[in-house]
């Protein structure tokens, strides 16, 4: 699967700690709640690419494959 849906990706965030900050027609952003207060942007898109979600977890720290599994 390549493709992931945005909204189960917008709750695997949650999880993470991130809470809707700001939606805006072509964007939503995540603001994580606790230190260091990281931010993501996510497209309006239906859904996400993976490699747009590689991206993510490697300037969260985290490993993509600990992320799907929050999917």
């Amino acid at each position: 699967m390549e493709w992931f849906d945005r909204e189960k990706v917008a709750l695997a965030f949650g999880k993470m700690g991130f809470n809707r900050d700001y939606e805006a027609r072509f964007a939503l952003v995540l603001r994580n709640s606790n230190f260091p207060f990281q931010r993501v942007v996510l497209p309006s898109q239906k859904t996400l690419h993976i490699e747009l979600l590689r991206l993510y977890t490697q300037d969260l720290g985290i490993s993509l494959p600990n992320f799907i599994d929050l999917l």
